[in-house]
């Protein structure tokens, strides 16, 4: 696994999709960061390592998954 760089954790992230409570952070390889909960997670999973972003936990900033192919 590999750790996100350091980035400061904002005290209440919320999801960007419905703004309930983020647990997951979605990073862009040209910049860009999304968060989402669990559930919007599931939903738009495929298509974000579609894109290449590395998906990792809001708590550990550890990413568990990433598209090796892109």
């Amino acid at each position: 696994m590999t750790a996100f760089p350091d980035r400061p954790r904002q005290r209440s992230e919320r999801c960007d999709r419905c703004g309930g409570l983020g647990r997951y952070l979605a990073s862009f390889p040209r910049g860009g960061e999304l968060v989402f909960c669990s559930t919007h997670l599931r939903m738009h999973r495929e298509r974000l390592l579609v894109t290449g972003a590395q998906v990792g936990l809001l708590a550990d900033r550890l990413v568990v998954e990433a598209d090796m192919a892109a």
